[in-house]
């Protein structure tokens, strides 16, 4: 076939016709008919999202994702946002004003009550053995709140722990303080009720005060009730028993734990241990002896705010 010199080409060229060389002029080519060649980089199209491409002439900085927009209407690169890359735990113990750290996308707040004191003993006779009961531990109110419902603080009262009773006071061990937090934004209120104090015991042999009842909790997603601790064990006698053990239990655990340590012992008088992180007191002992002991006091209240950023 005869080569084709014209600097201008007009018709139709047929199957049988055949064209060499760079075509460096040629347009408008039907691309099923083009069997090889080199295209140029620049003349490649941007394929649109409709057609499976991205829609993107370049690509983002190192470590970003490709995401839709925030309008919806195409792709990009950017963070990829909504995960967790850091968490924080912020403990408050005392009244105070909480302010969230900057950036910190969920809060996870748990709010607990003031255990309840130790009842005070005495054995008026000097004979005899007597249990002051131990006191309840306070509830804790557990609950998530998102930026919006944290608002920019919150208020945070702190229950004070109940007070242990003298064995000689007549009174039974002070009920605790309840805690409460209080976001500024939307979120609900949270409640740790202070859980109440146990009884005096001073009157008559073998006597063990009854233990006082564990605080309730309102306001989160999960609400926890203290414990009500066990009633102390004098040794079931009606006289006094040389060898046999006297006990006050421990004070009622709050969702921390907590509650004072129980007491055993054979002879003599001991004050109340006291308890911590919104646990009871334990109720004090006296053996044998007109010294009056004191129950010790419930652990304060205590907040706890994991931060999730």
């Amino acid at each position: 076939m005869a080569n084709l010199t014209s600097t201008t080409i007009t018709g139709t060229l047929n199957t049988t016709s055949t064209i060499t060389g760079p075509a460096s002029g040629a347009s408008a080519l039907n691309a099923s008919n083009v069997s090889s060649g080199t295209l140029n980089s620049a003349r490649l199209p941007t394929v649109p999202t409709t057609k499976g491409g991205t829609g993107l002439t370049s690509i983002g900085s190192a470590d970003q994702v490709l995401k839709v927009n925030s309008g919806g209407t195409a792709l990009e690169f950017g963070d990829a946002g909504g995960g967790v890359t850091d968490v924080n735990m912020v403990v408050v113990t005392s009244t105070s004003t909480y302010t969230p750290t900057s950036g910190t996308k969920f809060f996870l707040v748990y709010c607990t009550g003031a255990g309840g004191g130790g009842g005070g003993s005495r054995q008026d006779d000097g004979s005899g053995r007597v249990v002051g009961g131990s006191g309840g531990g306070g509830g804790t109110a557990i609950k998530v709140y998102d930026a919006t419902e944290m608002g920019a603080s919150g208020a945070i009262t702190i229950g004070s722990g109940g007070t242990g009773s003298a064995g000689f006071s007549g009174t039974d061990g002070g009920t605790g303080g309840n805690t409460t937090f209080n976001p500024a934004g939307t979120g609900a209120t949270l409640t740790g009720n202070g859980g109440t104090g146990g009884a005096i015991a001073r009157t008559g042999q073998n006597v063990a005060g009854a233990s006082g009842a564990g605080g309730s909790a309102s306001g989160g997603d999960v609400n926890v009730k203290g414990q009500s601790p066990s009633v102390g064990d004098t040794s079931i006698s009606t006289s006094t028993t040389t060898g046999s053990n006297s006990q006050a239990n421990q004070g009622g655990n709050s969702f921390w734990g907590g509650g004072g340590t129980r007491i055993v012992q054979t002879t003599g008088t001991t004050n109340g241990n006291n308890g911590s992180q919104g646990g009871g007191g334990t109720g004090s002992v006296c053996i044998d002896n007109t010294t009056e002991r004191t129950g010790g006091n419930g652990g304060n209240g205590i907040v706890v705010i994991m931060e999730y950023q």
